[in-house]
């Protein structure tokens, strides 16, 4: 097979998997972009040597976090495919995917850790809980940052949730709008169902619509999800302002999302199989075959490790 020939059967296996169409253009762009990169050197005989000074080249190129990050994210699946499918022999899959995780972080947040200290989750989501919160937008802040802390979702994902889409009495929300275009369940422990009680008493008192989407701007708009960023960075400043973080354990939305699956996965126990259902990742479907999750168990196994002491 050539090259083009290798990229167009990845692209066939990307709409298999439905992703949308706009992931799979840009993935097939940027692969073709790369591939540009190693002067198109054969993509069968890649090493991880040559990966190795792709990444260096891209690093170098790229000072903007955001493209380079894009580049990382559509190497992994493409370099995946064809390992799994033995176009490649001379790369170690594991030895990867393992490799290629360092993402460019933004200054703004931190330099260097990219997840709160394992030990130091549990303290956070109690400061936040305990913390007092005067007036609606207070309220809203600290939902946010609770939500972003116990859910793992992207803050585009939190954005975008719907009030309908909540179910109070089972402890689940339904995630429509998702970066995979998958909708998945995610559990929402008793304590945070209960600061979304106190932000829809608040949005009555202040006019503000109850039927639309679970953050709400005082003008009758969904929060944009930038705002999230905000938050996450203020709540950040709070913790590292009462001891419950150092300042350099400062993370950003994306480093909250990763902090509650290592828990969950390294504290807790969860099974990969069922963190990957939680977060709507797709890249453990590629090597090995989809794992069911019985999402009424799943929901109690979260809601059990979720519980405060």
């Amino acid at each position: 097979m050539t090259n083009q020939e290798i990229i167009n059967a990845f692209e066939a296996s990307l709409v298999g998997k439905r992703k949308s169409e706009k992931t799979v253009g840009n993935y097939v762009r940027l692969v073709n972009s790369m591939v540009d990169i190693m002067k198109d050197k054969s993509i069968k005989d890649l090493t991880m040597s040559d990966l190795d000074l792709l990444r260096a080249k891209l690093n170098k190129k790229y000072d903007n976090e955001k493209t380079y990050n894009a580049y990382i994210s559509a190497l992994r699946p493409f370099i995946t495919y064809i390992v799994v499918n033995d176009i490649n022999v001379n790369i170690k899959l594991d030895k990867f995917l393992s490799d290629f995780v360092n993402i460019k972080i933004k200054n703004k947040f931190k330099s260097g850790q990219d997840i709160i200290p394992i030990e130091k989750y549990t303290e956070l989501v109690k400061f936040l809980v305990n913390r007092k919160a005067k007036g609606y937008v207070s309220q809203r802040k600290k939902t946010v940052a609770l939500v972003a802390l116990t859910t793992g979702l992207r803050r585009e994902e939190i954005s975008d949730v719907k009030i309908s889409e909540i179910d109070e009495k089972n402890g689940r929300m339904l995630v429509q709008d998702t970066k995979g275009d998958k909708p998945r369940i995610v559990t929402l422990p008793d304590y945070v169902v209960t600061e979304i009680h106190k932000l829809y008493d608040l949005y009555k008192e202040n006019g503000i619509d109850t039927d639309k989407y679970l953050f709400m701007t005082k003008s009758n708009k969904k929060m944009h999800y930038t705002n999230v960023g905000r938050i996450v960075d203020g709540i950040m400043k709070e913790a590292v302002n009462h001891g419950i973080i150092e300042s350099d354990e400062m993370v950003s939305p994306h480093g909250l999302r990763k902090s509650f699956f290592s828990w969950l996965i390294l504290e807790k126990g969860l099974e990969a199989e069922r963190a990957m259902e939680l977060s709507g990742h797709s890249d453990i479907n590629t090597l090995r075959r989809y794992v069911k999750v019985n999402t009424t168990k799943l929901t109690d196994d979260v809601n059990e490790m979720m519980k405060l002491d």
